[in-house]
């Protein structure tokens, strides 16, 4: 059961006091079970669920992206509905769920917004360009709108964060969390997406050497914490060898959890080496790494294979992606749909279980997280992407379009 698909109205019994004898006479309840006010007003009505989604449809002739509605992720959208938006080639959109308004980016490092007026119909507004800030290239799920007044932009090469206001469309300032000491060591910069905990952005960051091959990483984990009501940054490390930072967690008690990225695990899927698809700890209130904390999915669970974590449900399970058991040894790096996946139970992360469900898959998933439920795309042998709503009841396929389209993204506008 999915929160944002129900709404619930609670029949309030209210009592009118009298006077005279002190007696309660309940006010005869409405047709719908719904009291009316006491002030003869019409009682507030819930708006219906609406959700904003992205699909692109590649062609010789050029790709289009198209930017729709929908009232309900189960049903098959309409592609030609007319308050639909259309661009060429690959255009993203973000945002805050539930706000009424969304971001486009297309290019260039401009980003549009775009309201719902009071007819659900996508009014296009001011737009922004981050290049003045050495931003042209931006990454969706690297961007974090917090309210009406503040939001953040966070290149993927570039240790600064933007900070902008998204109802004036303008740039209100810079977080520098640069390490120099690093990059002058010969190991480039580049951060992995980033999550919101509140107040607090954290940024998984990655030193990497760009003249090795094999992109030979810095030693530890690095993790840049920045407190948006003063912008402030801390650095957070620890010197345990980690393979890639790729997705934080956070758990129902608050702790944050650190899952290493696909790299390591899967090109190292026929060699013999250990999986390293470990994942660390900052405690709740904490900040800092745990150093007794250390956890393996492949071994926890028995699975025994190479595993890439994608990140926590709102019940703390865990949603990971491990490769077949019969699949060939790996050779390169799309070397097939070669990965199945499992949801771990919390707490112990000792069962796993196997979402058959869900076809196999390249390692290579975007993810989305909406209220209680995480939302990944799945690409098969063709590359075609598959939108699948992962919560704690289960998996189930949402938004099913045309297959020659590609789900990219989705957001729930209201």
């Amino acid at each position: 059961v999915f929160k944002f698909f129900l709404i619930f109205f609670a029949g309030l019994l209210v009592f009118a006091c009298n006077s005279d004898d002190d007696a309660t006479t309940p006010t005869p309840p409405t047709d719908d079970g719904i009291d009316p006010p006491m002030d003869g007003t019409d009682p507030p009505q819930e708006e219906e669920p609406l959700f904003l989604f992205s699909s692109l449809l590649r062609s010789p002739s050029g790709d289009v992206t198209t930017i729709g509605l929908s009232e309900d992720l189960t049903e098959t959208p309409d592609l030609s509905d007319t308050r639909n938006l259309e661009f060429p080639a690959r255009a993203d959109i973000f945002g805050v769920n539930g706000a009424g308004y969304f971001f486009v980016h297309t290019g260039e490092g401009i980003v549009t917004r775009y309201d719902l007026n009071e007819n659900d119909e996508i009014v296009e507004g001011e737009s922004l360009s981050f290049a003045g800030e050495g931003i042209t290239s931006i990454v969706t799920q690297s961007t974090i709108v917090l309210n009406e007044e503040k939001a953040y932009i966070i290149p993927a090469s570039s240790p600064q964060a933007v900070v902008w206001n998204p109802t004036t469309m303008t740039i209100t300032g810079t977080v520098d969390y640069a390490q120099s000491e690093f990059l002058e060591d010969g190991f480039s910069f580049r951060q992995i997406v980033p999550t919101s905990d509140g107040q607090d952005i954290y940024v998984v960051l990655d030193y990497v050497n760009p003249d090795d091959a094999l992109g030979t990483r810095l030693d530890g984990v690095y993790v840049t914490k920045i407190d948006t009501s003063t912008d402030q940054a801390v650095r957070i490390s620890d010197p345990r060898a980690f393979s890639d930072g790729q997705w934080m967690g956070i758990a129902p008690n608050g702790d944050k959890l650190f899952f290493s990225h696909w790299d390591y695990a899967f090109i190292t899927a026929g060699m013999d080496e250990p999986f390293n698809d470990y994942v660390f700890r900052i405690p709740s209130g904490s900040d800092a790494f745990d150093p007794d904390f250390q956890l393996s999915f492949s071994e926890s669970t028995g699975i025994g294979r190479p595993v890439v974590a994608y990140g926590l449900l709102s019940n703390g399970d865990a949603v990971i992606q491990a490769r077949v058991a019969d699949a060939p040894e790996w050779e390169q790096t799309f070397d097939g749909p070669f990965f199945e996946y499992y949801i771990v139970r919390y707490p112990d992360y000792t069962e796993a279980v196997l979402q058959d469900q869900v076809p196999d898959s390249f390692f290579n998933s975007n993810r989305v997280i909406i209220d209680d439920d995480m939302f990944l795309t799945t690409f098969d042998s063709d590359f075609v992407a598959r939108l699948w709503r992962f919560s704690a009841d289960g998996v189930t396929r949402v938004l099913e379009i045309p297959e020659e389209q590609q789900i990219l993204n989705v957001i729930r506008l209201r």
